[in-house]
């Protein structure tokens, strides 16, 4: 794990948190080998909409083919304003979220944090963390095509380990965006928070 892991153990990233991030690598990286255009990736507990398969296809084309995933689940947090119509709903920029339990991302995006999942610094789920990085832009389907099958996290391992370092992660996970974040990036993230996110129409889920 010391090898694998940046800075293990003081990131605070449990086994269950590395094993899962490095599944979602491997992932990207049989995208980036075969050339993969759009891949849907779903973990093995989840609950699919009957919808799915249509709004697939709807999503990779309503999506911008720069670097971009877009979580089938429900999020934290998104703008009201619709990017996108689809037939059973509306795509949306996604303002924080978590889960990897059911996404779609593009091929862009895949080069995009293989580039820079080794070492593994976060969690699969950091999709704020990938996106202040400007490794891709981040949406969400409403309403969700995908449920949890564990929601409450009874039956994970990886939630019952995780409970316990959330706090510290939190507290670490500021000190590494400071660190990882090029001066660029934090003037065009401090921009976006002072002139813009105000008046984004924000809906909290």
């Amino acid at each position: 794990l010391r090898e694998a892991v940046y800075d293990y153990e003081n990131c605070c990233l449990t086994p269950g948190e590395v094993g899962c991030a490095s599944s979602h690598i491997g992932i990207y990286k049989i995208m980036v080998d075969q050339n993969i255009e759009n891949a849907i990736i779903l973990e093995d507990d989840a609950i699919l909409s009957e919808n799915l398969s249509t709004s697939f296809n709807e999503i990779t084309k309503s999506l911008p083919s720069e670097a971009s995933c877009c979580l089938l689940t429900e999020p934290e947090v998104y703008n009201k304003k619709i990017y996108s119509p689809t037939s059973h709903g509306s795509i949306h920029q996604m303002l924080r979220g978590y889960g990897t339990y059911g996404y779609v991302i593009n091929l862009s995006a895949a080069k995009n944090l293989l580039s820079k999942a080794s070492p593994i610094k976060s969690e699969a789920d950091r999709w704020e963390f990938f996106s202040r990085l400007g490794l891709l832009k981040t949406y969400c389907v409403i309403p969700a095509l995908v449920l949890n099958g564990d929601a409450s996290g009874d039956h994970s391992n990886l939630m019952q380990d995780r409970k316990p370092l959330i706090q510290k992660r939190l507290d670490y996970y500021k000190k590494l965006i400071d660190h990882e974040m090029t001066l660029s990036l934090k003037i065009k993230w401090t921009l976006w928070r002072l002139l813009k996110r105000p008046f984004i129409d924000k809906v909290k889920m």
